[in-house]
């Protein structure tokens, strides 16, 4: 009987050490949490060893992230220069390759080969490979629409036809030069198109809407008129008399008496 009742002693201070180990520890990690530093702390107990670490890095990471949504708050500039229409006109201004608004990979221009050896200009006497390929360089070099087409005002002349015995609809004839030692020299059309790898088109077009009294081409009018779909200023006076003609009643919300 002693012997239980001393064991049963013996548990019982157990327990009760245990439990003051247990509040103790306790109180040692409120104590730590509240100062808000990383320490490290040994129980009571000879085999049980708790590690406490507090970090304090959240003040430090709230303000980096205010940082940040301060700096995305800011307003984007814009920048006409990256636009991507703006970049494939510069490529297609200057006759390098580029992807058009279709999705299609359009060649860079080159100098076409033409053979002018029956042409009564003589082209390929007056203008060797050489002095073709200043000249391709020079025109695609410029990089400006509107210098382009001053080029092809200065070198192609419309002119009225002399010879009226046959019967025809056309009353104009294009002649193309080409500059060479500061003095321009007449070629044939296939020659001129090939050497600046130009369409008959454009270069009829620009020839042909030259300015009389300045000799030179006019100012694009691409984008500048009006859509076809507006709805024109006296439709709309109409519609708002319309409106006006019925009769108009005081809001609910701006009445007095109710």
């Amino acid at each position: 009987m002693r012997e239980r009742d001393e064991e049963t002693g013996e548990r019982d201070t157990h327990m009760e050490t245990a439990q003051d180990g247990g509040r103790e520890t306790d109180r040692a990690r409120d104590h730590a949490i509240d100062e808000g530093h990383t320490e490290t702390e040994e129980a009571l107990g000879s085999e049980t060893v708790i590690v406490l670490e507090v970090v304090q890095e959240g003040e430090a990471d709230n303000g980096q992230e205010e940082d940040a949504n301060t700096q995305r708050g800011r307003k984007r500039q814009r920048n006409v220069d990256n636009w991507k229409k703006n970049k494939r006109k510069r490529l297609r201004n200057s006759g390098q390759s580029y992807m058009n608004s279709h999705g299609i990979q359009v060649p860079r221009r080159r100098m076409r080969e033409k053979n002018c050896a029956s042409c009564r200009y003589k082209c390929n006497e007056n203008f060797p490979e050489e002095v073709r390929e200043k000249v391709f360089e020079y025109y695609w070099e410029m990089g400006d629409a509107a210098r382009q087409k001053d080029f092809i005002v200065n070198h192609v002349v419309k002119r009225e036809k002399i010879n009226r015995k046959t019967i025809s609809r056309r009353n104009h004839t294009f002649e193309y030069y080409l500059t060479s030692e500061r003095r321009q020299i007449r070629v044939c059309k296939d020659f001129f198109l090939k050497t600046l790898d130009v369409s008959e088109k454009f270069a009829r077009s620009a020839g042909g809407h030259t300015s009389s009294e300045l000799g030179i081409t006019p100012s694009s009018k691409k984008g500048r008129h009006a859509p076809q779909n507006k709805i024109p200023e006296s439709s709309k006076d109409k519609i708002r008399e319309h409106i006006d003609s019925f009769p108009k009643l005081e809001s609910h919300y701006s009445r007095k008496d109710l």
